[in-house]
């Protein structure tokens, strides 16, 4: 296993071709002091005769009586008027140099390797990206009147110098983001292999962007080629291999000038980016927007894995999301962890973006959405309306979502696609957005319900849950002051109540299309026989529902050993029966709960005798479905999820 080190600043901006450098430019990444230069020496003694060449770096230069372009040079006059134009010969040369053993097989023009400069009749080649393999690298040459007479010599091993490069760099002009550990074009000298290897960075910097970045989004870290079980570890240094940075130094990326989408990080990366978080909470790489009014904008991408890491905008929103793109079939898989996305703005944070067959997973575990937005916040998660197949799945674990005000939202309300959204929450906290559905149930019926669902739940505290579907929204929301009855939680002691929003959209529900709770089980404590079994709910008292509108679907298992099943849908229609059991919130025989003002419901219960004995210690399930629209939001049914056996 290589280790190789990357010290952002820690070269010179490279110099313009021809310049005589007193340093190396970059290194390649083989230790953690600065790199030196190689250096080849070729001295005519005359002019040398048409057709002969001479390598430099794997590129051939050919000797010219005249006329001489690209790869070629002058070779006229005398000693001096060779070297000057085989020198700019070379410092005008974009052919791919041949690099030495060991380097990366990546694009690098030979005038960003290396530099020449001429004295007379004497040639000095200079690295740019210097390292000890060129050493190793032995030039050939057919030329007359000319001798290579200092082969490759003087390299000497060093730290990369960018872990981004937020200038135009090179001569050939490689733009801003584009050059680097987390560059599209890679350092050009040094290795690594997939699956062992791993780069350390050193912190302790703020990098900044010095001008406008390239158009549409910086594409960070494409890494293509490798094996998809493979992948490359970047670590930023917590001050354990440059002591002298501290021990918690933080490294910021800071977009100055940007538009949305303004950052993303690049297709088929198979890395993975670990940051610390040292114990007062500080990120030790944090990167955002610290000027104008613009998103960041992290697009994530195949294979990839961020931990650590906080992004920010100053002004405007956070956007983490999965790449848009046309070709069918590509997947984009990304794993976000112990991360903070933070924003004083009140757009998205996240946004789960896909079109046209992709297929787009990401996950965010332990991860923090922070936000100083002080108005309601419309929605931390939006989806636009995309379609022809495609599939977006995210999975929250563990997150924690906080400084939402209000009536904060989880979802906007905004266009949802109309095939294959999931949404999935797990142990998440919640406890600052006051909403967390429905979205989807208020998407207009002009959209198609294929496979799109939102839900959540959590096996701690009060557990918590919700599912959010075309259909209808259904929840447990412990902090909402919903009206309970006699079902207590795990504890023994808490209240609980399940709520369900059906569609807001007309005909989208009928007999055999309808929203429903999550299976509610109760054990038979009392001896073999048939039971009567009793389920409390209330309706709001808009709603003029009846047993065509709203059922129950029960399974039990008989004394004889076969699982029985009772449906009261009832086609005609018949009227729900009264119930006088005493809820909560209750006031006037109606019971009340506060969604923005009072809402008030009427108390009903199915109650229904099994036909056939349930065998004692075996569990009863009963299913609440509900089988018609709703005009608004609030206009609701709460379920006491306690069956009453007897």
């Amino acid at each position: 296993m290589a280790t190789r080190y990357c010290d952002h600043g820690l070269y010179a901006t490279p110099v313009a071709g021809g310049t005589v450098p007193t340093v190396a430019e970059d290194g390649n990444g083989a230790a953690k002091t600065a790199a030196t230069m190689a250096t080849l020496v070729i001295t005519f003694t005359g002019v040398p005769a048409a057709d002969g060449a001479i390598t430099i770096a794997g590129v051939t230069f050919t000797a010219k009586a005249s006329g001489a372009t690209g790869n070629q040079f002058n070779a006229v006059t005398d000693a001096t008027t060779c070297a000057t134009n085989l020198k700019t010969a070379i410092n005008a040369s974009t052919s791919n140099a041949v690099q030495p053993v060991g380097a990366i097989a990546s694009t690098a023009p030979l005038r960003n390797v290396v530099n020449a400069t001429s004295s007379g009749g004497v040639l000095t080649v200079y690295t740019r990206c210097s390292g000890s393999e060129w050493n190793s690298v032995t030039e050939s040459s057919t030329l007359t009147n000319a001798t290579i007479s200092a082969q490759w010599s003087g390299g000497g091993d060093g730290a990369w110098g960018y872990l981004l490069n937020m200038s135009s760099l090179w001569p050939t002009g490689l733009g801003i983001t584009r050059y680097g550990v987390l560059g599209t074009t890679r350092c050009y000298v040094g290795s690594y292999t997939f699956g062992s290897d791993k780069i350390i960075c050193r912190s302790g910097k703020t990098i900044t962007s010095s001008g406008g970045l390239p158009s549409n989004y910086c594409d960070f870290g494409a890494w293509p080629g490798a094996s998809q079980y493979k992948r490359l570890v970047v670590e930023m240094d917590d001050g354990t291999e440059w002591p002298a940075d501290g021990t918690a130094p933080t490294t910021q990326l800071q977009i100055n000038n940007a538009y949305f989408p303004s950052v993303g990080w690049g297709a088929r990366s198979n890395l993975y980016f670990k940051s610390p978080i040292y114990t007062d909470g500080t990120y030790g790489f944090s990167i955002g927007i610290t000027s104008g009014s613009y998103r960041l904008a992290f697009l994530t991408c195949w294979g990839l894995e961020i931990e650590g890491v906080r992004f920010f905008a100053s002004t405007q929103s956070v956007v983490i999301g999965s790449p848009e793109g046309n070709t069918p079939g590509i997947e984009s898989q990304a794993i976000l962890r112990n991360c903070e996305i933070s924003s004083p703005g009140g757009a998205s944070l996240v946004y789960l973006i896909n079109n046209s067959y992709r297929r787009n997973y990401v996950t965010f575990t332990n991860c923090k959405f922070v936000t100083t937005y002080t108005s309601s916040h419309p929605g931390v998660i939006e989806s636009p309306a995309n379609d022809n197949g495609a599939y977006v799945g995210a999975w929250f674990d563990s997150c924690k979502f906080l400084g939402f005000v209000g009536a904060s939202k989880l979802f906007s309300t905004g266009a949802w696609s109309r095939y294959n959204n999931s949404v999935f929450f797990r142990n998440c906290d919640f406890a600052s957005l006051a909403t967390t559905g429905p979205t989807l149930a208020l998407v207009s019926a002009t959209v198609e319900a294929t496979n799109v669902c939102c839900a959540g739940s959590s096996q701690f505290g009060n557990r918590d849950f919700f599912v959010d579907t075309f259909n209808g929204y259904v929840e447990w929301r412990s902090n909402r002051g919903f009206p309970t009855l006699s079902a207590k939680l795990l504890d023994g002691t808490t209240p609980w109540s399940i709520h369900i929003i059906p569609t807001t959209c007309a005909d989208r529900l009928s007999r055999s299309n309808f929203v429903e709770t999550p299976r509610i089980g109760k054990i038979n404590s009392l001896a073999d026989g048939a039971r009567t079994l009793t389920v409390e709910f209330v309706v709001h008292d808009a709603l003029s529902f009846t047993k065509c509108e709203i059922s129950i679907f029960v399974d039990y298992q008989s004394t004889s050993g076969n699982y029985e099943v009772i449906d009261t849908y009832d086609d005609n229609g018949g009227a729900l029966t009264a119930s006088d059991a005493v809820w909560s919130s209750e006031s006037g025989g109606k019971v009340n709960y506060v969604d923005g003002v009072v809402q008030s419901h009427n108390k009903y219960k199915f109650s229904l005798t099994t036909p056939k004995p349930i065998a004692t210690g075996t569990e009863i399930g009963i299913v609440v479905r509900v089988h018609k629209h709703v005009s608004t939001a609030v206009q609701g049914i709460f379920v006491d999820p306690e069956i009453q056996v007897a």
